[in-house]
Formats: structure tokens, C-alpha cells, sequence
């Protein structure tokens, strides 16, 4: 088993999942938390989904609000636009991107 490089110096143990951040000239052996034996790290190419689906919500929050703002983006799309006045700040938009991450699903089909 090889550590999965999950982003950055950020890699994932392949039998319990805990993530480490790992200094490539000197990998664990070993996961410290199941004590999996690890023989190196992962040279598996990720995807772009791979690369989300591992984002913390804040990080995936920012990415998502980085990919525009209420004025190209959010209008007609955002869930909050009744709350929002058009000019809100990027905190207020980030947090409501977050709520909206945490939310239940509602599925509509």
C-alpha cells in the first residue's frame, strides 16, 4: 500500500483515510493512527473531481466563490439571493457558500 496524494505535501492513508502532511524526502513507514505499513507514496494521477471531492468546505467554499460573484455569477443561481443586496462582502457570500454546502439535499426530479 502507498500513501494517496490527496494536494500539495497533503496525503491519505490508504486503509483508514487520516490525512497527513508528509515530507516527501522522509515518509512514515507507517500510519501512526492504524499502524497500516506503508511502502512509499501513490504516483496515481488525480483528477479535478478527486481534487474537490477532497477540499475542506472552506476551501471548496473559496473555490466556488473564486469562480465568480454576484455580479457575473451568483444571480438567479444563489441560494441566499433574497438576503443578499448585490454588495455584500466576500465573508457574507463565503459563509452563505458554506451553510449551503452543509445543508440537506432536496432533491428535485
Amino acid at each position: 500500500m502507498k500513501w494517496i496524494h490527496i494536494r500539495d505535501n497533503i496525503y491519505k492513508c490508504p486503509k483508514c483515510g487520516a490525512k497527513f502532511s508528509i515530507n516527501l524526502q522522509k515518509p512514515w513507514k507507517c500510519c501512526p493512527i492504524c499502524e497500516q505499513k506503508i511502502s512509499g507514496i501513490s504516483t496515481h494521477s488525480r483528477t479535478n473531481e478527486e481534487v474537490i471531492r477532497n477540499m475542506p468546505t472552506e476551501e471548496l467554499a473559496d473555490y466556488l466563490f473564486d469562480r465568480g460573484n454576484c455580479q457575473e455569477y451568483c444571480y438567479g443561481i444563489c441560494a441566499y439571493q433574497d438576503e443578499c443586496e448585490g454588495d455584500q462582502d466576500e465573508d457574507f457570500c463565503k459563509k452563505q457558500i458554506m451553510k449551503w454546502l452543509k445543508s440537506p439535499v432536496h432533491l428535485t426530479y
